[in-house]
């Protein structure tokens, strides 16, 4: 059985650079030896993604990143044509410039084919091509002797029969995937993950290997699947091995390989590092692993700041959200920067998302005295800041995950306040945010209305859960900082029924039921129902009577019998009304319009995304009959309509002969009674 080799050679310097902080991999603190990648790992990094040969004239050209880090896929189609395009060199994003080249033009992988980009998952892949591909580094001074690794990589084998090796040198951890198996060898022992264990290599995947003085462990999509101990040999000095690919038992097709990240590190990350960076590929390259599949309503511990980082959609692509990297299931924070699907804030970039409880917040809810002690503000024991690279240009929508046991500890602590100074009023539960400098509790000061040090903005909340889970919503941030809900006790603010928790409504056969509930009431006379279609225009639609007087929990609902059914949602808030005409409003609920299906449409699936001449559209519609499909541009004028006669459930629709429409990003729509699913495509 005949084994053939390629060389691809890493040309290192003997010394580190300065290393970039690879903080658009999900985790804003780690640095890395090498790092290779489709996309843009580090805002640090100003540099190409590769270099590519085009087949027509053997000319090459630099490719980049788009400005929102995706790699420029649109200068690489302009230079390659209808060509191949080759990669002559893998730019290293680490800040070490150990740019990873292949001089022979026979093995040079391959970005393009015939014309087409090569895409795994929908996005770019490096493939292995000529007859094998064995990657050789050195001098690499860092990796001298007994050094730690930690080395994480988006790879998969395209062809069953045929095994991937990915290593650190000959019996150093090399990595090995095979049709039904992956090996990580050690010395002259290994650690297999065999497909009982995982999914089959030919799936694109997310691969960490981790070598620890004698030990070594492996990890696929974040789970441990294998570890061992053994006496690990030394690295020599200097070190010679193979960050890439190299075939074994080829036996004629070495088109076997596609690699979309691989990132070496002269460490053992820890496990929230690892899987914050796990997370981050599982959502950019659609792995498909478990992340934030479910949650629980203990959000983080006590008396600690949770740094929350980019997790998953949850089946919602125009949101991202958050998750304590200790616990990837407990949801933290979302973040919809795009809620028109217009490309509003392309290049935005979110560092981190700091979570901060109080130390303990069932006892320690903290009062800030004003003046006298007839001011007081009393937070709740969670707050968010948010930390970007860049500003925002729209507005976008944010929720914040809270457990509602939370505001009812404040408010029983506002509520002690006020009765042991006999203070006369006590506000709802307010939701702000600071402007331009991050929340603390010091940052608070009490007057009779909430206040902060330096600018700040009121936020009205839409609430809803999700996954369980209450979260209040504030839609139209227009930048970022840090906020939380409070209540201000004082002897100058009005005094009126409270709110606790969240007001819920839901669809019942073709109604919206309205609940509520107030912890105590004090003089209170009525709550008006109000209802709008687009949030801002609102009309009463009914009143119900208030307890009046009560010191005890008290329960409310009010039904709407004919909601609203042109526009997609009906918005409800309530007006809060005393015996002294004295007023207030709630936050603001978000209900789904009711219709006798119970279906809203849903656009699912897009295919090919990009599309070239035809696209097919998968979606979910509510009910029998006409359905129109457009396609508009990024001006929002509609450049493709297709009527289509549609049946209730799942329906494809095919759209033909696109091959007029310029290169770029276009938004689908499906309709239907006004009703309208979205999704978003790029053209080639």
């Amino acid at each position: 059985m005949k084994t053939a080799l390629v060389y691809l050679f890493l040309m290192l310097p003997g010394i580190l650079l300065a290393q970039n902080i690879l903080n658009m991999t999900g985790n804003p603190t780690a640095t890395a030896i090498v790092a290779y990648s489709v996309r843009q790992l580090s805002t640090a990094y100003t540099g190409y993604a590769i270099q590519v040969r085009r087949s027509s004239d053997n000319t090459t050209e630099n490719i980049g990143f788009t400005s929102a880090g995706d790699l420029d896929t649109a200068t690489l189609k302009a230079f390659v044509g209808s060509g191949t395009g080759y990669v002559t060199c893998w730019y290293d994003q680490s800040g070490n410039a150990y740019n990873a080249t292949q001089g022979t033009a026979a093995d040079q992988p391959t970005i393009m084919t015939s014309g087409v980009i090569n895409r795994e998952n929908g996005q770019p892949s490096i493939y292995t091509s000529g007859a094998a591909g064995f990657l050789t580094y050195g001098p690499v001074t860092a990796l001298n002797n007994t050094i730690p690794i930690t080395r994480m990589e988006v790879a998969q084998s395209r062809v069953d029969a045929f095994s991937i090796i990915e290593g650190l040198g000959h019996y150093q951890l090399d990595l090995q995937l095979y049709p039904d198996s992956i090996w990580v060898q050690y010395e002259t022992g290994n650690i297999v993950a065999s497909s009982g264990s995982m999914a089959t290599t030919s799936t694109l995947m997310s691969v960490n290997s981790v070598r620890n003085n004698g030990a070594c462990q492996l990890y696929v999509n974040t789970t441990l699947l294998g570890s061992a101990t053994a006496g690990i040999m030394n690295f020599a000095s200097p070190v010679m091995g193979y960050i890439g690919v190299r075939f074994d038992y080829v036996e004629g097709n070495a088109q076997s390989g596609a690699f979309s990240e691989t990132i070496l590190f002269n460490s053992v990350l820890s496990a929230a590092d690892r899987q914050a960076i796990n997370y981050n590929e599982n959502w950019y390259y659609s792995l498909g692993f478990a992340a934030c599949s479910s949650t629980t309503d203990t959000l983080s511990a006590n008396g600690t700041t949770t740094k929350a980082l980019y997790a998953c959609t949850l089946g919602t692509p125009s949101w991202a959200y958050y998750y304590d990297p200790a616990n990837p299931l407990k949801l933290l924070f979302g973040i919809e920067k795009d809620p028109g699907n217009a490309g509003a804030n392309p290049t935005f970039v979110v560092d981190s998302v700091n979570l901060t409880t109080t130390s303990n917040p069932e006892t320690s809810t903290i009062a800030y005295i004003g003046a006298t002690d007839q001011d007081a503000i009393f937070a709740l024991g969670r707050y968010w800041n948010v930390y970007t690279h860049t500003p925002l240009t729209s507005p976008v929508n944010i929720r914040f995950f809270y457990n509602p046991a939370d505001t009812v500890l404040a408010y029983n602590s506002a509520l002690s306040f006020k009765n042991i100074f006999s203070l006369s009023s006590m506000s709802n539960l307010e939701w702000f945010k600071t402007v331009g400098n991050p929340f603390a509790y010091d940052s608070l000061t009490a007057t009779p209305i909430p206040m902060v040090k330096g600018p700040f903005v009121n936020l009205t909340p839409v609430y809803g859960t999700l996954n369980g889970i209450n979260y209040a919503e504030f839609d139209g941030v227009t930048s970022f900082s840090g906020g939380t809900g409070v209540y201000i006790i004082s002897n100058t603010i009005v005094t009126l029924p409270i709110v606790i928790g969240s007001i819920s409504g839901q669809c019942v056969n073709n109604t919206v039921l309205l609940t509520w509930t107030t912890q105590s009431e004090s003089n209170s006379l009525r709550f008006d129902v109000q209802r709008s279609a687009d949030g801002s225009t609102w009309e009463q639609i009914g009143q119900v009577g208030a307890a009046g007087n009560s010191s005890t929990a008290t329960s409310y609902s009010f039904t709407d019998a004919s909601p609203l059914n042109s526009p997609d949602n009906n918005y409800y808030r309530l007006r809060l009304v005393d015996a002294d005409g004295q007023d207030v409003y709630s936050g603001v609920v978000l209900v789904g319009r009711c219709n006798s299906t119970g279906v809203t449409p849903q656009l699912f699936k897009v295919a090919p995304n990009p599309f070239g001449s035809n696209m097919e559209i998968t979606c979910t519609i509510p009910n029998d009959g006409p359905v129109e499909v457009q396609v508009q541009d990024m001006t929002g004028a509609t450049v493709v309509r297709q009527k289509y006669t549609a049946t209730r459930g799942n329906n494809v629709f095919s759209l033909t002969n696109l091959n007029n429409l310029a290169k770029g990003t276009y938004v689908v729509l499906v309709v239907q009674e006004s009703v309208v699913g979205i999704g978003k495509v790029i053209k080639e």
